[in-house]
């Protein structure tokens, strides 16, 4: 295997461990104008684990402190062990072996019954008696609410805080009454065609399919760890002309936009063509104040890819404001017509750290029947190469380049991108370490400890 020369930039890699339900989330990234991504690959060439060292590839990393005798930490995702960095489609919405019950009307789950709302709509009326009487915490798990919008209304008949879980469920549109209210909504590997209200948390959620933008959030909404994907489609006499954001904020009268916080939340919404009839992509985050004012707005740790601009941030009517707005750690991939930001947005807002997409990144590495497996994204449009290195030997790749904008054809469909590409591991390797080593750049993206067994920094390519 080839050996690559030593590049002398050094930078600084950041273990961070987010707590989560007893369990942990692990991230690896750098202290420099773009974070280290992970990544991996379909095997092209695999290594013995007796040549390890001399087709060790010395990398950039000079100061980096690898948790090399303890076990990275993971969480259960429908019990399958998930090393979780980035979402992906695996970890994201409805479990993908999972069988859901399907929602009727008039009937009640965990308390809550769903009624008509008589054009084609589920309602939860919490003027309803029956919904007064819920106990302050209610999860509803594994029901598909899918065949028709569902709506929450009356949520001012609560009088004390309630929380209302949804766990492993399926919707199509989900809406809210357009104000604040003592009904919090937690949902936890969920998927949305769309997302319309109020007083909402998301986990792990999945926003995909159909013309529609995936969340239009108005007030106290954060969005963790979710995935919007594949909004462009084929159009319909319904939606005809219609254009959709990945997320779109516009207010509403009377209700100033506030407290929305989207963290580590991944948008891969390219633009695709059905013939002539297509649904077209406006941006991943599309920020434009048109009804009402808007304050405390952050994105932060976010990966974007589609839009005619990435992200807007303006008020499009005039006398509206909009203050305390923050991106931080904002990565762009490649396949936008115009360019990463619109020109009018708003020059109080700090923009210094949305980036050009420049690395391959890995999502997660799951463990599922024994068997280990990482997904890597190109979101940039060069072909990248990827080395995979487990105790057991290397794997090295070529990834494609993501198409533009304006490469894609009338055929091009969202699975022919470059994203969440899977690679089956060796099933009893001990750790895994990925590293894009594109042009002679050796970059350093991820280390996952299995067994917590101890591992040199030199066994895994690091040279101090």
């Amino acid at each position: 295997m080839k050996k690559y020369a030593v590049i002398a930039a050094a930078s600084i890699v950041l273990i961070l461990v987010i707590a989560f339900e007893g369990y942990a989330l692990l991230s690896v990234k750098k202290n420099s104008d773009a974070p280290a991504f992970v990544t991996s690959a379909p095997a092209v060439s695999t290594v013995p684990a007796s040549q390890e060292i001399a087709a060790s590839i010395p990398i950039t990393t000079t100061d980096w402190e690898a948790v090399s005798d303890k076990p990275s930490n993971y969480i259960l995702i429908n019990g399958v062990k998930t090393y979780f960095f980035i979402p992906d489609k695996h970890s994201t919405g409805i479990y993908s072996d999972s069988s859901l019950t399907s929602a009727e009307y008039n009937a009640t789950y965990s308390g809550i019954t769903v009624i008509s709302g008589g054009d084609g709509t589920f309602i939860i009326n919490f003027a309803k008696a029956s919904n007064q009487s819920i106990p302050e915490v209610v999860t509803i798990s594994n029901i598909d609410f899918s065949s028709h919008n569902i709506r929450i209304n009356n949520e001012d008949s609560i009088k004390t805080q309630h929380t209302i879980r949804f766990v492993n469920c399926q919707f199509y549109r989900f809406y809210t009454t357009l104000s604040d209210s003592n009904i919090d909504l937690y949902f936890e590997n969920c998927t949305f065609v769309s997302f319309v209200g109020c007083n909402a948390t998301f986990e792990r959620c999945q926003f995909r399919g159909d013309c529609y933008d995936g969340m239009n959030p108005f007030l106290n909404i954060q969005v963790n760890n979710c995935y919007f994907l594949d909004k462009s489609n084929p159009e319909t006499e319904e939606n005809v002309g219609h254009h959709t954001d990945g997320t779109q904020i516009y207010g509403t009268k009377d209700l100033d936009v506030q407290n929305i916080h989207f963290y580590n939340t991944r948008f891969e919404i390219p633009q695709l063509a059905y013939g002539t009839k297509i649904t077209r992509i406006n941006a991943p985050i599309m920020l434009q104040l048109q009804y009402s004012s808007g304050n405390n707005l952050t994105f932060t740790d976010c990966h974007l890819n589609g839009g005619g601009y990435s992200v807007y941030c303006w008020c499009k009517t005039e006398g509206l404001s909009l203050t305390n707005v923050k991106f931080k750690n904002i990565s762009i991939g490649c396949h936008h017509l115009y360019g990463k930001l619109y020109p009018l947005s708003i020059q109080t807002v700090d923009y210094s750290e949305l980036y050009d997409t420049k690395l391959l990144y890995a999502t997660s590495v799951r463990i599922k029947d024994n068997i280990p497996y990482i997904y890597v994204t190109n979101d940039t449009n060069s072909r990248r190469t990827v080395l995979i290195r487990t105790d057991k030997g290397d794997i090295v790749h070529l990834i494609e380049p993501c198409p533009t904008y304006k490469e894609v054809s009338s055929t091009t469909r969202f699975d022919d991108f470059p994203f969440d590409v899977e690679f089956e591991l060796p099933s009893d390797i001990k750790w895994v370490a990925c590293f894009d080593v594109t042009s002679g750049k050796n970059e350093l993206l991820c280390f996952v400890n299995i067994t917590g067994d101890p591992v040199s920094l030199s066994k895994i390519g690091v040279e101090k």
